[in-house]
């Protein structure tokens, strides 16, 4: 499933680049359940 999204994800991004699939802790985990998915993302600013 991760993979899959990752695909998907990919299309949105800038030409040359590729998401990042990290491992969450286990602190994390411990609160967020077992089979959780998260996305963050990072913009550049644009402009100045």
């Amino acid at each position: 499933e991760a993979q899959t999204l990752a695909q998907n994800v990919s299309k949105f991004m800038i030409e040359g680049r590729e998401p990042m699939m990290l491992q969450i802790g286990p602190v994390i985990g411990t609160y967020a359940g077992p089979d959780t998915l998260g996305i963050a993302l990072i913009s550049a600013k644009s402009g100045g």
